[in-house]
């Protein structure tokens, strides 16, 4: 699933996500046009497993600092497997 494009305010990114046993996620940031930002592709993204009221997503070695894409147009690439993913969250301080 690919969002329409959004601006947000804060510097992590939060989900209430519920994989199961064998399912896992991963978030991919895209710039507005839909092209990828280096060190936030899907393949960046830490592989997510497990059920979560509010897991906050991280890239490469826990990087979960997304504060340089805030006020900007985003996309969101959400890619899940044996999941559900309820809601996805911007939150300030979560570092």
């Amino acid at each position: 699933m690919i969002t329409d494009p959004f601006t947000f305010e804060g510097d992590t990114l939060t989900l209430n996500v519920n994989t199961s046993a064998a399912g896992e996620g991963r978030v991919e940031i895209l710039k507005e046009d839909g092209s990828q930002n280096r060190g936030y592709t899907l393949e960046d993204c830490r592989i997510i497993n497990g059920d979560f009221l509010d897991k906050v997503v991280t890239w490469g070695d826990g990087n979960s600092d997304i504060s340089k894409f805030a006020g900007k147009e985003i996309r969101l690439k959400f890619e899940f497997r044996g999941s559900k993913l309820y809601s996805f969250q911007f939150k300030k301080g979560e570092k």
